[in-house]
């Protein structure tokens, strides 16, 4: 889903203490729900070639097939990232990525209410909750989602705050107008179950792709290599 990605995306981009990209492995635009097209900044292996800054966080929506062959590159390569120290966040059913590449074994984490089950089906060694907007584990911080997928744009906030001080998350969350927003509200929602009549969207995007922020010192601007359509 576009919120997936660009409810997170917005949070980072409004501070001055992040340059934020997108990363793919590879070149073509990824297209998320509603046929939008992103154009990508960075390939993985230029993260890798250390072309682009080491991030500190990593943003993961989801994927159509996470635990799929066509992933294995990007499970691999934000397994590297979470070994060099980044923080992961993943947003709504993006976590079923991060529990494919057994990042979130033996940890607690959440995901969208509506993926639970078959995730506490296909990955019992994860200590799956429900009822929480994000949960934080280690370095792994794994998000929920309510109408909206509002909550991926909590667990950046949260994330803003750890990075980048209490301040500047308040600051973020009010020019956002998230609804009430404070650093230290509640963090449980309501327990969510489908409508009877509730019809399915148009569910993830079809091609891969994941960003990054990176704490500004004196990073660069996108290289002349950005890869483009």
């Amino acid at each position: 889903m576009v919120a997936d990605a660009f409810g997170p995306y917005e949070v980072f981009a409004r501070s001055p203490a992040f340059f934020v990209c997108t990363v793919s492995a590879g070149g073509a635009p990824a297209m998320v729900s509603g046929g939008l097209a992103v154009i990508l900044d960075y390939f993985l292996k230029e993260v890798d070639a250390g072309l682009v800054p080491e991030p500190d966080v990593v943003v993961v929506p989801a994927v159509l097939s996470p635990a799929g062959e066509k992933e294995t590159l990007l499970r691999e390569w934000i397994v590297r990232r979470a070994e060099r120290g980044a923080h992961i966040l993943g947003v709504c059913a993006g976590t079923a990525l991060l529990a494919a590449a057994g990042l979130l074994d033996g940890r607690r984490a959440t995901s969208h209410w509506s993926k639970l089950r078959g995730l506490q089906r296909r990955h019992p060694e994860v200590f799956w909750e429900r009822g929480q907007r994000y949960l934080e584990d280690g370095k792994v911080t794994t998000t929920t989602t309510t109408a909206g997928v509002s909550s991926g744009m909590r667990g950046a906030l949260r994330l803003v705050g750890q990075l980048a001080g209490a301040a500047e998350a308040e600051r973020i969350g009010g020019d956002l107008a998230y609804p009430g927003w404070l650093l230290d509200a509640p963090n449980a929602i309501p327990a969510q179950r489908p409508a009877p009549s509730s019809s399915r969207g148009s569910g993830p995007p079809s091609a891969s792709a994941c960003w990054t922020a990176s704490v500004r010192s004196t990073l660069p601007p996108p290289s002349s290599s950005t890869p483009t359509p």
